[in-house]
């Protein structure tokens, strides 16, 4: 009987994995820039568009290397869950660029914009 019920228990998570990678797998949307305007308004300040309208990014000063390396490591994660991953410059030894586009439609998706509000929801030393 255990069995049984442990065998319709991993049937279970097995379909409910399966339909949650078939829904990461699906190729995000370009989005409009009415599309793009309206959820760059939504972000926290600091996040700039840059002049092709494709990235979003924003700087972060701060106090030391150490502080940097460690959002780096949070950042990752984050990242990692999501499977959308920015582009990180370290710049001097207190700043971190991140930029985000999604390279499978060359441009802003709204992962993109989801990304960006959990880095800026992260607990962080500015």
């Amino acid at each position: 009987y255990q069995r049984r019920v442990r065998g319709g228990m991993m049937l279970f998570l097995t379909r409910r994995l399966m339909s949650t990678s078939v829904k990461k797998t699906q190729k995000p949307k370009l989005l409009e820039k009415s599309e793009v305007d309206n959820l760059h308004q939504k972000l926290r300040s600091g996040w700039t568009i840059s002049p092709d309208g494709k990235k979003i990014a924003r700087n972060y000063k701060l106090k030391n290397f150490k502080e940097v390396i460690s959002f780096v490591n949070k950042v990752a994660d984050v990242a990692e869950t999501d499977q959308h991953h920015p582009d990180l410059h370290i710049v001097n030894y207190n700043n971190l660029n991140i930029e985000l586009w999604t390279h499978d439609v060359n441009g802003l998706s709204e992962k993109d914009f989801v990304l960006a509000s959990k880095i800026d929801h992260l607990n962080i030393n500015l």
